[in-house]
């Protein structure tokens, strides 16, 4: 999206440049001139203003995904590790406790006693891997809207300033109309 912006003001621009050219030509015709001229002038300060709202609206997404990546994704990293280990140590805590012989009651109910930790161990990491992984999907939703809101803020500054800018013409046109 924010190429193509670019795309449009840059050809936007060489439309501005080409008017102005073609007001340089027209010596003969100085209201012609002058008209083509100021046109352009406004044309590029458009062209300038759009340019201004697609760098405010990139920057404002960069900061959101390097908050993102930084902050984010590397305490996910983190919790899904612990997940990993609980998993681990769960699965060796099951295989150990299915190999000791029954005869054995003191080993049989160590293995029993370090299997209940270890799924207590598991069942703690895994809530908190979910736990992440909606608070990561909670926080995504709110910098996608937060984005957006910083978008449509932006949206209406530039559209204030085209405003502003049509209304400084709409003298110049009226005088024009009279001619």
């Amino acid at each position: 999206m924010l190429e193509s912006g670019r795309q449009f003001c840059s050809h936007s621009k060489s439309f501005a440049l080409g008017i102005q050219e073609l007001s340089q030509n027209s010596s003969g015709d100085t209201l012609m001139g002058e008209c083509l001229e100021k046109f352009s002038q406004s044309l590029s300060r458009m062209m300038e203003q759009q340019e201004e709202l697609l760098e405010t609206a990139q920057q404002s997404l960069k900061q959101q995904l390097q908050t993102l990546v930084k902050e984010d994704i590397k305490q996910f990293k983190e919790t899904r590790k612990e997940f990993e280990r609980g998993s681990e140590s769960l699965g060796s805590a099951l295989h150990h406790n299915a190999e000791v012989p029954r005869r054995r009651q003191h080993d049989a109910e160590d293995a029993m006693v370090a299997l209940k930790a270890a799924r207590t161990t598991f069942r703690n990491r895994a809530l908190d891997y979910v736990l992440q992984i909606n608070v990561i999907q909670s926080k995504k939703k709110f910098e996608i809207l937060k984005f957006v809101l910083s978008f449509m803020e932006a949206q209406s500054v530039f559209l204030e300033k085209g405003f502003q800018s049509s209304k400084q013409l709409e003298e110049y046109r009226k005088g024009l109309d009279a001619q």
